[in-house]
């Protein structure tokens, strides 16, 4: 895969960005595919408002509405079958979609099964920390980015986003990953689907670089994505 000179891979391609993933398993910097959410600014929540038949407690007819931090959240005075909630939960409607992923942390160990008996599974179940990429190219089902937005992606001017060129994607050639939109996937191996490929060492260190921006405020004092900015303003003010 060649990428272009004005990239930040450009500047460390000799060694590798995208490499096979030989050990064919999951481990961190490893490119999956898994069902993630879109995160919307106001999240939203299912009410229900009747059953669909009066008798039957197993269906019922909902609402969709905005879920406002400000407004108290009350328990459901209509009994419907599997969508009990306790106190102070409530139901959250959210978009999802198979999407490519970076795995950001693969570390999770089990909880020895004598410390969990008589709880819930889920209490303690692993999780794997993913970051997930979006496609820039417009089209039916999706937005995109404009041009010029995705030139100062690439030229690493915002801490939450990064360019990149996915190996082998049927999408979109150009993707943008975004490290503010990191969520858990469930360690179940039929949550998520293995690709062939991961991110080397050197890829690894530059986004553990940009996390640290995005997560401190800014990049460590040897970073080489100082250098790499210097260099594309160096660039701009030629042109």
């Amino acid at each position: 895969m060649s990428f272009p000179d004005d990239s930040i891979q450009y500047l460390v391609e000799d060694d590798g960005w995208w490499i096979k993933n030989t050990e064919s398993n999951l481990v961190r910097g490893a490119l999956i595919w898994a069902f993630v959410y879109q995160i919307d600014q106001l999240p939203y929540t299912f009410v229900p408002v009747s059953r669909s038949k009066a008798r039957e407690h197993d269906k019922a007819v909902v609402a969709v509405a905005e879920l406002k931090i400000g407004e108290h959240l009350q328990r459901d005075q209509l009994p419907v079958a599997g969508m009990t909630t306790y106190k102070g939960e409530c139901w959250v409607a959210n978009k999802a979609k198979l999407r490519p992923c970076i795995v950001w942390s693969a570390n999770c160990s089990n909880v020895d099964k004598s410390l969990t008996i008589g709880k819930p599974k889920g209490s303690t179940a692993p999780t794997y920390l993913v970051a997930p990429f979006y496609g820039i190219d417009a089209g039916i089902n999706r937005a995109g980015y404009s041009e010029a937005f995705v030139q100062r992606v690439r030229h690493c001017e915002y801490p939450q986003f990064h360019w990149d060129m996915i190996p082998d994607s049927n999408s979109s050639k150009e993707s943008i990953l975004r490290l503010d939109h990191m969520q858990p996937v469930g360690a179940h191996s039929k949550s998520y689907r293995l690709s062939d490929y991961k991110l080397s060492e050197a890829a690894l260190e530059i986004l553990d670089d940009q996390y640290t921006w995005l997560t401190r405020g800014g990049l460590p004092e040897k970073s080489i994505i100082l250098d790499f900015q210097e260099l594309m303003q160096e660039f701009d003010t030629s042109e």
